[in-house]
């Protein structure tokens, strides 16, 4: 945790790609409006939430899904991503998990979602993310 405190800072292009994903009505999902954000992980509750907090996103997550909420099955299972979609009753192809982890890309790929598979962080953009979703909805 102190490493977090000391170490985690915010990252404009992150925050700029929530942002965008909470606040625009690109026309793709089945209602118009922005998405709905949760975030997947097999860290800890306490520490998503003081990671989330400490780069000023915590607030556009409403649905935090952490290896504590998975009775065991955490990624590469596919409960994790499917517990995320029941929440929000879609189905996996009508999502979007961005992973750049292998056991995440598994687990989301598992639960039927699109997947955008990061190389590396380096390439969560805006745009990237517009081309992907396009690619995902064709």
């Amino acid at each position: 945790m102190n490493i977090i405190n000391r170490k985690c800072e915010p990252t404009q292009r992150v925050t700029d790609v929530v942002e965008f994903c909470s606040d625009v009505d690109l026309g793709i999902g089945p209602h118009g409006y922005g998405f709905e954000l949760a975030v997947v992980t097999n860290c800890s509750r306490p520490t998503t939430t003081l990671i989330l907090d400490r780069i000023g996103l915590l607030h556009k997550f409403p649905l935090l899904i952490t290896n504590t909420d998975v009775d065991g099955n955490i990624k590469p299972h596919p409960q994790p991503y499917k517990m995320a979609l029941r929440h929000y009753g879609i189905v996996g192809n009508d999502a979007i998990a961005i992973d750049d982890n292998v056991r995440g890309i598994k687990s989301a790929e598992a639960a039927g979602c699109c997947v955008w598979a990061l190389k590396n962080f380096e390439d969560l953009t805006i745009d990237n993310l517009y081309r992907k979703l396009r690619g995902c909805n064709a």
